[in-house]
Parts: C-alpha cells; sequence; structure tokens
C-alpha cells in the first residue's frame, strides 16, 4: 500500500503469500493496528479505512495452509490528514509598493498551525527559502497579473500542500515634479 489519507480505501494484497506443500494458503486473517481485524476469509485481499492520521500502522495478515499451521506478513502503513492552505495579500496595491502576504489561516487536519511556508510571488523572483512565519511581503516592480504560489509543509508528518492565487498589481501613477509644484502653488494662490 502506498500513503493515503484518512478514510481512503487502502486495498492489501497478500496474493504473493506460499503456504504448505502445495503454495496454496487456505485462510487469510487481517490485524489492520488500529484495533480492527478480520474474520478469517479465504480471499488473499481486502479493503480497510483509517480514522485517524498515524505515521505507521503495523498491518499484519495471518495466514494458514492446509494443515493449520500459520505464518505472518505485515506491511507499515502510512495515513496522513488533509492540510489546509490559505492566504491573502493586501488589497489594491500598486507597482513598487509593498504587498504583505499571510498564510495564518492555513493549519494541519487537527486544527494546528504549520510552520513551514515557501512562497513563490510569479514575477521571475526567486521563490523564498522555507520559512517559520506565515507573513512575509514583497514589492513587484511592474503592474500586471500575478500567480502566486504558497507551498507549506506540516512539520509533523513532512506532508506538502499548495494553493494558487492570482494577484493583479495596478499600474503606479507617475507624478512629474513641476506638477506638483503647479498644484502647490495654485493651492497657495500664486
Amino acid at each position: 500500500p502506498m500513503d493515503a489519507k484518512i478514510d481512503t480505501v487502502v486495498r492489501f494484497d497478500a496474493s504473493q503469500s506460499r503456504c504448505g506443500e502445495d503454495g496454496a494458503c487456505r485462510k487469510f486473517e487481517w490485524d489492520f493496528g488500529d484495533g480492527t481485524y478480520t474474520e478469517p476469509t479465504t480471499q488473499p485481499f481486502t479493503n480497510h479505512s483509517y480514522r485517524e492520521a498515524k505515521d505507521y500502522y503495523k498491518a499484519v495478515v495471518t495466514v494458514t495452509d492446509e494443515r493449520g499451521r500459520t505464518a505472518h506478513a505485515y506491511v507499515l502503513q502510512k495515513i496522513y490528514a488533509e492540510i489546509f492552505v490559505s492566504f491573502t495579500r493586501t488589497p489594491d496595491v500598486s507597482a513598487k509598493q509593498n504587498v504583505i502576504f499571510d498564510a495564518s489561516a492555513s493549519h494541519d487536519a487537527y486544527g494546528r498551525p504549520l510552520h513551514w511556508f515557501k512562497w513563490d510571488f510569479g514575477d521571475d523572483t526567486e521563490e523564498t527559502q522555507w520559512l517559520h512565519h506565515p507573513q512575509t511581503t514583497h514589492v513587484y516592480n511592474k503592474p500586471g497579473r500575478y500567480r502566486v504560489k504558497l507551498i507549506v509543509r506540516c512539520h509533523r508528518t513532512g506532508q506538502l500542500a499548495n494553493k494558487i492565487d492570482e494577484h493583479v498589481v495596478e499600474s503606479v501613477t507617475e507624478i512629474d515634479p513641476e506638477d506638483e509644484l503647479q498644484e502647490e502653488l495654485d493651492e497657495a494662490g500664486g
């Protein structure tokens, strides 16, 4: 089995097991490592869903041959929970201004905060290193639409998740210093 999410059906396969003189196993019994067991069956396959995340459950199959002799094999099954990824940004930002990105609402499946964040701001600048805090700032040099990508990593499980959002940076209105001086003179009555 591969890593699986909580409540996902995991298929276990003991069909390669060999028992007794003829190699055929007569009975298969499963202990999934979470307090759940199967009744004996003649089928080498079974399905199971785990309700809680855990680094590894030890799933054990017990096979029985035609003489009643048993043997055991096991597999370590990792079960993980979904990570919730979310971020906000400062609205209505023009080019050459700080944009504040905040991923504080991101959390693991149990509502606990995350501690690893990596940002790609979509403007050909190098993505950030892994940051240990959910807020960061970035300055866009040109107006445009940018695809911002946030990658988070759960420090408990190592699981990665990401979110991509489009960010629009407005153009900057350039002010001519002579126009600004004329405005001040007009206001002063001169």
